[in-house]
């Protein structure tokens, strides 16, 4: 074999081995690029999969808590006004002051009750009130259990957000109240609305016990908010210290044309 046919099978062979490189490159490439893709495909059904079972679970609250006002309307509230009338009934024929007293009392309970039932079956929660006024009606009912105290600050002009993104920031809310309630074993809990014309910023504070973040197994209640915050594309920041409470800080851009 002369040094012509050396020469030529080796540059065959150098040609072949480039070309069967380039091949594996590109192959590893396309299947590096295949699986990307199915990977965001599955994430991306994940995350509406989470989407609609949310708002599934939404609708079927907000329907049981119509369900409960329209019960307390027609059974127990009935149930007061006849015994209401019996007792207005006694007060005419037999004057005692104790009777009397107990009358005014079932009437205001009465009146509580119709306003509640009211509220459960128009909708307590409905897409149609503004974020600040569900937050103001939380605020009202924890303020009645006595045990703990709300505050609320509002920062820059209000306006209204999607009615999506409001409920889910209600609801994300709601979550810390209850976490609060649960574990934290706070006196006052600070919610603070952020209205910026291209940035809505909602933080949650409580002053409880708080716990170390490296520690702490993740419950349902805190991977609700960051799931939550996840569905309307929200930054979602947790801080936490042993003795110095909890903060949650949710951070929503907005369009221009959504603060007009």
């Amino acid at each position: 074999m002369d040094d012509k046919e050396i020469t030529f099978l080796i540059f065959s062979a150098s040609i072949t081995i480039i070309l069967v490189s380039i091949g594996l490159v590109l192959f590893l490439l396309f299947f590096i690029y295949t699986k990307n893709k199915n990977l965001k495909e599955q994430y991306l059904l994940k995350e509406q999969y989470e989407k609609e079972l949310f708002t599934a679970r939404i609708e079927i609250k907000d329907q049981t808590l119509q369900h409960v006002g329209r019960e307390l309307h027609d059974n127990i509230g009935q149930l007061l006004t006849v015994a209401r009338i019996h007792l207005k009934g006694l007060a005419r024929q037999i004057e005692n002051e104790k009777l009397t007293e107990v009358n005014t009392i079932t009437g205001n309970a009465l009146e509580e009750l119709r306003k509640l039932s009211r509220s459960l079956i128009k909708g307590m929660y409905e897409m149609d009130a503004p974020l600040t006024e569900l937050i103001t009606h939380e605020l009202a009912l924890i303020k009645k259990t006595g045990v703990i105290n709300a505050h609320l600050k509002i920062y820059g002009a209000e306006y209204r957000l999607d009615p999506e993104h409001e409920i889910i920031c209600f609801r994300i809310l709601q979550e810390f109240v209850s976490n609060a309630l649960k574990y934290s074993g706070c006196e006052n809990l600070y919610f603070e609305l952020h209205y910026m014309p291209e940035l809505f910023v909602l933080v949650l504070k409580d002053d409880g016990k708080g716990f170390d973040e490296n520690k702490v197994i993740k419950g349902n209640g805190l991977n609700n908010i960051e799931v939550r915050a996840r569905m309307i594309g929200a930054t979602h920041q947790l801080q936490s210290k042993l003795g110095k409470g909890t903060n949650v800080t949710l951070q929503l851009k907005q369009k221009k044309n959504d603060t007009v």
